[in-house]
């Protein structure tokens, strides 16, 4: 299997690609929103790992366009958010574009 993982943190982004790693899945790292639409634009992905917290393009708004762009890998969203609205907000929007 194949993962991108969206993470602009660059210490989160090794430790779950090290972790995927170890699990023997294939991980690329995208720094940002922008960067992963390109990425899965380019590659096909068996699964997104996707923060919700983006310096370019949130999370949400990276989801969206994936969704748009065809892509319909499954997407784990992450979120240091503490309210449970974030999830709804997540797994209700459909392929809009902002």
């Amino acid at each position: 299997m194949r993962i991108l993982v969206v993470e602009d943190d660059v210490r989160m982004a090794a430790a779950i690609r090290r972790g995927l790693r170890w699990e023997g899945l294939v991980a690329d790292v995208a720094a940002g929103g922008r960067q992963a639409l390109a990425m899965t634009a380019a590659t096909e992905y068996d699964a997104v790992v996707l923060d919700v917290m983006l310096g370019d393009l949130d999370g949400f708004a990276t989801c969206r366009q994936m969704r748009a762009d065809g892509m319909w890998a499954p997407i784990i969203m992450l979120t240091a958010r503490e309210g449970i609205e974030d999830g709804v907000r997540a797994s209700t929007r459909g392929p809009t574009t902002t």
